[in-house]
């Protein structure tokens, strides 16, 4: 059973603008309703949502029971217990109003594929139980448990009279001791080198008012650039920080109470009403005629420092509304990213990017400033992707888990069925945000998230009206599978891995896309070699899996090298496609013409010479490969074998080799 924690006080702090309202709202519905009513409330943040429960205790039922006992109106779910609806429907009902609160359903999120499915059986038998219901309900779900209610219990969806939102940041999966099936949240379908996913872009974007989310923002994932290694063995499961995840899941105020302001010649006054127009409209327009050439592509450092030179100019006077100064936030907080791209000074380009997290924050902190729901959304995405820019400068957690953050609350304010294109993209970023979280922190739950956000992106992208963007975000999920494959479940992962990248090939192909094609090609090499690493030597499956290797790595050197410089590591693969082939030549397939052991020597010789130039390390890595074939045709072929593949070697690094040798 899921013990009740401690009963948290409720912060006011926490309920503050969107969520204050929810929970207004939620208190009305439950005081002046009779039994039999059925409400959902929705909410990722496992503090918040204990904290609300209690609250509506406090509220409706008088003082709270001691912090040793659960309160009165609280249920758990036992271990989706088959009859825990009939156990609940025997329970005494609580004094006051008659309303019971179901927690404890992320819990579910954790167990077996099995047990997840009876609880939502459960719920279907409750539907029909209904009429018979001694008091009302509230159930709590967290954001993909609702999608699974509403897809596996429409009934009893269709019979809930309201669904209340909080806002808040989703908790992860904890370390995942056995390999259980896939869970609900992670929706089905040898070398650190990594790249993060590359953010879809829709086919025909809203640009108003600098508002598009920067195309660099996340930064671009195509193709994940891993040498096969022989004697990597599969990451264990780390444990579940809790110091990262109590700064993850902090008050939903920390971005509701004003941040740091920005120098004050751009942060505007909070007193706007009284002020004249006339030098504000020539001075708006001069602002917005300066911003429209920086949107034609205009982004020399000498233009945008005259068009922020005027935002400033007017935002400082004090003669705007509230609405143009939120806008006029925006853009100047676009203008300093688009200013940061320009420099190459670290320092310097950290600090424009800071500046940009001032503008948009001091944006949404405006005092009675009542903002549409795009504009939010707009700030909030813009926000989130200049975080996951400033991760590179420092404190990658801290910003990562910042931006996080900020796409969430972004996606509240996405019309999912009206504006399905804008959803994906910031869906998409979502993904991506959790992914390089994944990367900084070697933590899987991280990987769950983003698979769950790259699966809800792809449930609203249409292949058909949006084939390229499909293509991109089916490569996004295959990277976060076969990444997740490092740490849990590698047959299973790497199995989704390669299904989700076949079908980014079906729409990434030569002819439309060139430099997606080889990046995804490259990334299914990869995939199928640790796929075949998962079986016993020699057995055929491996073999199988490790010719499609082949054919995979192959498929990418076939484009051009300039193509192929945009999608992937081109002296990587050639090394990976060495390794693949020495291993089947190790494997008894040296009876193969030509023989397998030389073409793998040829492409180590292609990766040495294309490392040698920049990287010495890696060149490093491609000359031990040289002299391990070597020593292995010597092994396995004998002498003559050997003096074979000496004559591919350049003859510059021949004195060398014979010194290890």
């Amino acid at each position: 059973m899921v013990n009740a924690s401690t009963v948290l006080p409720l912060n006011s702090q926490t309920l503050l603008g969107f969520n204050q309202e929810t929970y207004q709202h939620l208190q009305l519905a439950l005081q002046s309703v009779p039994p039999h009513r059925l409400w959902i409330a929705v909410c990722d943040d496992l503090t918040l949502q204990r904290q609300v429960a209690a609250a509506l205790d406090q509220t409706l039922l008088g003082p709270a029971a001691p912090a040793s006992e659960p309160p009165t109106s609280w249920y758990w779910v036992e271990d989706c217990h088959p009859d825990w609806v009939a156990t609940l429907m025997a329970r005494p009902s609580s004094p006051g109003p008659m309303y019971q609160q179901i927690l404890g359903v992320e819990q579910l999120t954790y167990q077996s594929s099995e047990q997840q499915y009876q609880f939502l059986a459960s719920l279907r038998q409750l539907a029909g139980q209904w009429p018979h219901w001694p008091c009302s309900l509230l159930l709590w779900l967290p954001h993909p448990w609702l999608q699974q209610v509403r897809r596996s219990a429409p009934e009893l969806y269709r019979r809930c009279d309201r669904v209340f939102k909080f806002l808040g940041d989703p908790r992860p999966l904890p370390a995942i001791a056995s390999a259980p099936t896939h869970s609900l949240l992670a929706e089905p379908g040898p070398w650190a080198g990594i790249q993060p996913p590359l953010p879809v872009k829709p086919d025909s974007p809203d640009h108003d008012r600098l508002s598009a989310v920067p195309e660099d923002a996340v930064p671009d994932m195509d193709a994940v650039v891993v040498l096969p290694d022989q004697s990597r063995s599969l990451g264990q499961m780390p444990s579940l920080s809790p110091e990262l995840w109590d700064q993850l899941s902090t008050d939903l105020s920390q971005l509701e109470q004003p941040s740091t302001p920005p120098p004050s010649s751009a942060l505007p006054p909070q007193h706007l009403e009284d002020a004249t127009a006339a030098f504000s409209s020539a001075t708006w327009a001069e602002a917005h005629r300066l911003r429209d050439q920086v949107e034609a592509g205009d982004h020399s450092i000498s233009l945008l420092k005259a068009a922020i030179g005027r935002y400033e100019e007017v935002l400082g006077a004090g003669i705007v509304t509230h609405s143009q100064q939120a806008e006029g936030l925006n853009d100047l907080g676009s203008l300093y990213w688009m200013w940061a791209q320009q420099v190459t000074a670290v320092e310097a380009r950290r600090q424009h990017l800071q500046h940009s997290i001032q503008l948009y924050e001091a944006a949404l902190t405006l005092e009675g400033a009542a903002l549409p729901a795009d504009t939010l959304m707009r700030i909030h995405s813009n926000l989130g992707s200049v975080y996951c820019l400033q991760a590179a400068h420092g404190q990658p957690e801290h910003h990562l888990g910042q931006a996080v953050r900020a796409f969430h609350r972004a996606l509240q304010y996405v019309d999912a069925e009206q504006d399905s294109a804008l959803y994906v993209t910031v869906q998409t970023h979502l993904g991506t945000a959790y992914w390089s979280l994944a990367q900084q922190t070697q933590m899987p739950d991280y990987l769950h998230q983003a698979i769950s956000a790259y699966g809800e992106a792809l449930r609203r992208c249409s292949a058909h009206d949006a084939p390229s963007s499909y293509g991109q975000l089916q490569n996004n999920l295959g990277i976060a599978y076969w990444s997740l494959a490092q740490h849990e479940r590698p047959l299973l992962l790497l199995e989704e891995a390669v299904a989700a990248y076949r079908k980014a090939l079906a729409y990434r192909t030569v002819a439309i896309d060139p430099v997606g094609y080889g990046a995804t090609q490259n990334n299914l090499g990869t995939a199928y070699w640790d796929l075949g690493r998962q079986y016993p030597d020699r057995d055929s499956h491996q073999h199988q899996a490790w010719l499609q290797a082949i054919a995979a790595y192959e498929a990418a050197l076939s484009l051009s090298p300039e193509q192929s410089a945009q999608g992937f590591d081109l002296w990587a693969t050639h090394h990976s496609l060495g390794v693949v082939y020495e291993q089947l030549a190790l494997q008894g397939a040296t009876t193969a013409k030509p023989d397998p052991f030389q073409i793998a020597i040829g492409h180590y010789i292609q990766a040495l010479t294309g490392w040698q130039a920049e990287q010495a390390t890696l060149a490093q890595t491609a000359f031990q490969s040289i002299l391990n074939n070597l020593r292995h045709q010597t092994q396995h072929l004998g002498i003559a074998a050997q003096q074979k593949s000496l004559a591919q070697i350049p003859a510059a690094l021949l004195p060398e080799i014979w010194r290890h040798l």
